[in-house]
């Protein structure tokens, strides 16, 4: 299962976690990323985001995965916003590039400590905003449930 951007949309995460490992193949692979920050004050409309958009705490997420019944292979944080920008402006597609995608990669990585799911300054949005899962449903590939 490829889940990219869809589950912050949705009210209840958890069970549609536990439905992907339900519905999937023991050994199966749900590869998933995530926004982990508010997005925004969403007591006030927000430009070009749903009225109940809002990511997942990174915590939250990797916990709910596995209480899902999904083994974490790996969990990395991604998605560095100055960068993304940077890109965007002297016209890069930042994770179209091997190079460019790292790049977010490594400055991700250098400023995980400094998350925060509630964003209030400018420093605080030099950060990851999103978080990487890969995990699979444990068991052998074609077992029965």
């Amino acid at each position: 299962i490829t889940c990219f951007g869809v589950l912050h949309h949705i009210p209840n995460v958890s069970a549609v976690l536990r439905e992907f490992a339900r519905v999937m193949m023991p050994g199966g692979v749900l590869l998933l990323r995530e926004p982990t920050t508010t997005m925004g004050d969403w007591r006030r409309p927000r430009a070009g985001l749903t009225t109940r958009e809002r990511g997942i705490p990174p915590a939250l997420l990797t916990a709910q995965v596995q209480q899902a019944g999904f083994e974490l292979q790996r969990v990395s944080d991604c998605y560095f916003p100055p960068w993304v920008r940077l890109c965007l402006a002297v016209g890069l597609a930042p994770f179209k590039h091997a190079a460019t995608t790292r790049i977010d990669a490594l400055l991700a990585r250098a400023t995980r400590s400094r998350h925060r799911y509630h964003r209030h300054s400018l420093a605080s949005r030099f950060a990851p905003a999103s978080r990487f899962v890969l995990a699979v449903r444990p068991g052998s590939p074609g077992a029965v449930a």
